[in-house]
């Protein structure tokens, strides 16, 4: 999930559970990067996503926040 500063969660995707899973930056709107206020979050949803698109619907079991490196 992207967690912007105001407004809902935004679904990014699914983590596999048969290995490491990338967001494609182009999911991160750009106008979420700024600032250095939006965080990251990761919920336990049933299997095949997320059943609402109102935002998590299980548990949060990490977050953080997202810091922008250029590499």
């Amino acid at each position: 999930w992207s967690l912007p500063p105001v407004g809902a969660p935004q679904l990014l995707g699914l983590i596999s559970a048969s290995g490491a899973t990338v967001i494609a930056r182009q999911r991160l709107p750009s106008t979420q990067l700024k600032g250095g206020t939006t965080a990251l979050a990761v919920s336990l949803e049933p299997k095949g996503g997320v059943p609402s698109e109102t935002g998590p619907t299980g548990p949060v079991l990490f977050k953080g926040a997202l810091i922008q490196k250029m590499l």
